[in-house]
């Protein structure tokens, strides 16, 4: 390991990050697009990835319907600690001499894709498994030995040549392919029965297929949140959000289609702003 290398882990240990690890230009290639870390740095030699925990005592009253906000602040709160972290770390290797872009941790897209494919710029989860920040779960999230699927992940492209960390061996993942996150899931976003396969460097990696990401945003954006049995719902049915945060509950049909008329409205003005293609339209990593 070189000194740069270790300084650079070393670093992200100050931020208490519960996993971290580096990925080169080498051992992503022939990945699909976003994994491609050149796509953000023309001339990228490497990229660092990091794992931050979230809060695991908010999830149970999150998902039991006891108390929405508290999970919900602190995954904003831990999405905007690992986009800070990762600018941090861009900046000091910019100072040590390393051209260096860091990555937000989430809600930022290609404009150069079409709209409802919702490709990142960089896909941290590519990064992570070929780093051996976690594995790939069955739902094709991010696992880690320590935090499970709760974390927000972050990262950074540099021109430094850093030393890659291996993948984690196959047989230390624990997802058993039990099926509990696809249960969870009311979107019916990812498909059991099919596998996605990419490569990256001289190692494939596997997942359930996912669906059309649009139908994450439907969910999360407040649109849809009962299950197709009808008996059980996610908190985000009808639910209402402005720059203040929480507001209410759509209580009928028409507040529901009134909802969504004005968030319609306010995306069409957005897509015009932008010059036709949002970049930040959902909330997937």
């Amino acid at each position: 390991m070189n000194d740069i290398t270790e300084i650079v882990l070393d670093y992200l240990d100050s931020f208490e990050v519960c996993a971290k690890g580096i990925a080169t230009v080498e051992t992503l290639a022939g990945g699909p697009p976003s994994a491609d870390i050149t796509y953000v740095l023309p001339g990228a030699k490497s990229a660092v990835s990091f794992a931050l925990p979230l809060d695991q005592s908010l999830i149970s009253p999150f998902l039991r319907k006891v108390d929405r906000s508290t999970h919900d602040r602190d995954n904003m709160r831990t999405n905007t600690q690992a986009t800070g972290i990762a600018q941090r770390l861009a900046d000091f290797l910019i100072q040590k001499g390393y051209p260096s872009v860091p990555v937000s941790a989430n809600d930022v897209y290609r404009a150069d894709t079409p709209l409802k494919d919702l490709c990142p710029p960089v896909s941290h989860r590519y990064l992570a498994v070929r780093s051996g920040v976690g594995h790939f779960g069955l739902s094709g999230n991010v696992i880690t030995q320590t935090e499970g699927a709760a974390i927000i992940l972050g990262s950074v492209v540099t021109m430094a040549e850093l030393v890659p960390t291996d993948p984690l061996p196959d047989e230390e993942n624990y997802c058993d392919n039990c099926g509990m996150c696809l249960a969870s899931c009311v979107s019916g976003f990812v498909n059991p029965r099919e596998k996605t396969t990419v490569t990256l460097g001289d190692i494939q990696f596997s997942y359930a297929n996912r669906g059309n990401y649009i139908r994450c945003g439907f969910v999360c954006g407040g649109y849809a949140g009962l299950h197709p049995s009808r008996k059980w719902s996610t908190w985000s049915t009808g639910s209402i959000r402005n720059a203040g945060g929480y507001q209410g509950v759509c209580r009928s049909l028409e507040e529901i289609n009134g909802f969504k008329k004005t968030m319609a409205e306010g995306r069409g003005r957005l897509l015009q702003f932008r010059g036709g293609r949002s970049k930040s339209v959902a909330d997937v990593q």
